[in-house]
C-alpha cells in the first residue's frame, strides 16, 4: 500500500494523496466513511461519491490555509483548495469548470444571477439534481469538519466568544478565526456563499435531493451549511466592547426581551435560517438535542419581536440621529412615496417565515402552540390591509411595503401600504393557515395549478380541506367567511 506523501516541489505546501492509501474510518450514525490528511477532509459515500474539502480542523490546530492538492485517481480534482471550499466527486457532475477545477451551473461571480433565482418555498419536483447540489457546494465556501470525528463543526467546537455573520463579505467578521483566506486565486475571489437573506438558494435543492433519493452528499451539505448558520445565530451572548454591536441569537433575544413587539431582523433572513435548522433535523443531524434547543430559541425570538398588528419587522426611514437607514434600499419612501413618519415591512417576505415556523414545529412538535399563536397574528394582515393588484398579474395581494409604525410607535392594525402586490408566495401562507386550524378552507384563488406561486402544498390543502369562494375577510374565531 502506497503512503500519502507531500510534494516538496509545491511552494504552497501542496499535497498528493492516494485514495487507496487513506485510513478510512466509519462515521457514527451517519453512513459513509471519513479520512483526513491535515486540513483536507474526505467523506466517502459508496464507491462513486466522495466529498473533499479543505475544511478539517480541531481545537489546537493551526489555521487552515489555501493548499494545492492532486490525486492520481481523480484527474478532475480541483488543484487549489482555499479554506472551507468543498468539491464532490460524482459520475454525473456538470457545469463549466474554472481554471482551478471548481464547476458551477451558475456564474459564481455574477451577483445578479445569485440574486434572481432559486427562491423556493419547497424543493421543486424532480429538479433537485446532483449537478445543482454539487454546484452549490462548489459555489459556497462554508465547509467545516472536525478532523477527528468527520462531523460538521458546531459552535461548541469553534467557540462562542467571537462574532460571525452570514453577510458573506470579505470582512474578517464573516470568516472563522480558525480558517484564513490565505492565497485565494483571483478566479475564485468572487465565490462567496449566499448571505442569510438568500440562503434558501443554497439548500432547498439539496433538501429535495434528500427527500427524493436520500442523497448522502446533499445531507452532508445541509448539515455543514446549517452549522455555519447556527454559528452566526449562536445562543451565547457576545459582550459589546465598542460602538459596534455584535450579533448573536443570544444578543438578539436579550434585545427583544427588553423591547418586545417592535420588530426584529429582516424577515427573509430569519425565515431561511430557521428553515435550514428544520432541514438539519429532517435529514438527521447527529446533535439532535442541540438543534431542537436552537430552533426553540429562534421561535421564541420571532414570538418576542412580532408586532401586535401581525408584522415581524418595522424599518424606519431614519435612525435616531436623523440619518436615512436605507432599509430595503429606501424603496418604500423614495420610489413608492411612503411618508417618512412611517416604518415599513416588506409583505412578500412574510410567507417565507410563515412556512419556516410551520416546518419548525413539524420537527419540534412542542413548539406547535407557540407557532400557531404567532401565525394567528400574522393571518390578520390579509384581513386588515388593503389588497392591491399584483405586479406580475397574479392574485391581488398585500401592498409591497406595509405601514407598521408611525414615528416609531407600532400601529394597532396594518391598514395601509405602498406599492403593488407581490403575491406569488401568499398561497403557501394560506396553506399553512389552514393546516394550523386558523382557516377552515383554502381561498379558491389559491387553487390554480400552474399559476406562479401556487405551491404543491396549497393544492394538497385544497384537496384535503376544500376551497372557499368567499372574500379574504376573517372572523375573530378563524375561518374564511
Amino acid at each position: 500500500m502506497r503512503r500519502v506523501v507531500s510534494d516538496p516541489r509545491r511552494a504552497t505546501g501542496g499535497l498528493i494523496f492516494d485514495l487507496d492509501a487513506l485510513e478510512w474510518r466509519p462515521l457514527r450514525a451517519a453512513g459513509g466513511d471519513f479520512a483526513s490528511i491535515g486540513s483536507m477532509a474526505l467523506h466517502r459515500f459508496g464507491a462513486e461519491s466522495i466529498l473533499i474539502s479543505n475544511a478539517a480542523w480541531a481545537p489546537g490546530d493551526e489555521p487552515v490555509r489555501t493548499v494545492e492538492v492532486s490525486c492520481p485517481q481523480l484527474p478532475r480534482l480541483p488543484r487549489v483548495f482555499p479554506p472551507r471550499f468543498a468539491w464532490s466527486l460524482r459520475p454525473d457532475r456538470d457545469g463549466p469548470v474554472s481554471a482551478h477545477g471548481f464547476a458551477s451551473v451558475m456564474t459564481p461571480t455574477d451577483a445578479g444571477e445569485q440574486g434572481g433565482g432559486f427562491i423556493e418555498l419547497h424543493p421543486p419536483t424532480s429538479r433537485c439534481s446532483a449537478a445543482i447540489v454539487d454546484s452549490w457546494i462548489d459555489r459556497s465556501p462554508v465547509a467545516a469538519f472536525n478532523r477527528r470525528t468527520g462531523r460538521a463543526l458546531t459552535r461548541r467546537d469553534l467557540g462562542k466568544g467571537f462574532e460571525y455573520r452570514l453577510e458573506r463579505g470579505s470582512d474578517t467578521i464573516q470568516r472563522l478565526p480558525q480558517f484564513v483566506r490565505g492565497t485565494v486565486p483571483l478566479a475564485l475571489a468572487g465565490w462567496e456563499a449566499p448571505d442569510e437573506q438568500h440562503l434558501v438558494r443554497a439548500f432547498m435543492r439539496a433538501l429535495g435531493a434528500w427527500r427524493e433519493g436520500r442523497d448522502p452528499v446533499a445531507r452532508w451539505w445541509i448539515l455543514m451549511l446549517a452549522e455555519d448558520a447556527r454559528l452566526a445565530y449562536q445562543e451565547a451572548t457576545i459582550p459589546q466592547t465598542s460602538d459596534w454591536r455584535p450579533f448573536s441569537l443570544g444578543n438578539a433575544l436579550a434585545d427583544a426581551a427588553q423591547n418586545p413587539g417592535h420588530g426584529g431582523r429582516i424577515v427573509r433572513g430569519v425565515a431561511w435560517v430557521l428553515r435550514l435548522g428544520a432541514a438539519a433535523l429532517e435529514v438527521g443531524a447527529p446533535n439532535q438535542d442541540e438543534w431542537r434547543a436552537w430552533i426553540a430559541a429562534m421561535v421564541r425570538y420571532v414570538h418576542l419581536v412580532q408586532l401586535d398588528n401581525g408584522a415581524f419587522y418595522s424599518a424606519p426611514y431614519a435612525d435616531p440621529n436623523g440619518n436615512p437607514t436605507w432599509a430595503d434600499q429606501g424603496e418604500a419612501w423614495n420610489l413608492y412615496g411612503l411618508d417618512e413618519r412611517y416604518s415599513e415591512c416588506p409583505s412578500w417576505q412574510i410567507p417565507f417565515l410563515v412556512r419556516a415556523l410551520w416546518e419548525a414545529q413539524v420537527q419540534v412538535p412542542e413548539l406547535s402552540r407557540r407557532v400557531v399563536t404567532i401565525l394567528g397574528k400574522t393571518r390578520k394582515l390579509w384581513g386588515t390591509a388593503p389588497l392591491v393588484a399584483d405586479m406580475y398579474g397574479g392574485v391581488p395581494g398585500l401592498p409591497l411595503y406595509l405601514v407598521t409604525a408611525e414615528n416609531g410607535v407600532p400601529v394597532p392594525s396594518v391598514d395601509a401600504g405602498v406599492g403593488p402586490a407581490r403575491s406569488m408566495y401568499d398561497a403557501d401562507a394560506f396553506a399553512v393557515f389552514v393546516r394550523a386550524g386558523l382557516l377552515l378552507k383554502l381561498p379558491a384563488q389559491y387553487d390554480s395549478a400552474g399559476t406562479p406561486g401556487i405551491t404543491d402544498d396549497a393544492l394538497r390543502v385544497a384537496a384535503e380541506f376544500g376551497t372557499d369562494q368567499g372574500s379574504f375577510a376573517f372572523g375573530d374565531a378563524g375561518g374564511v367567511r
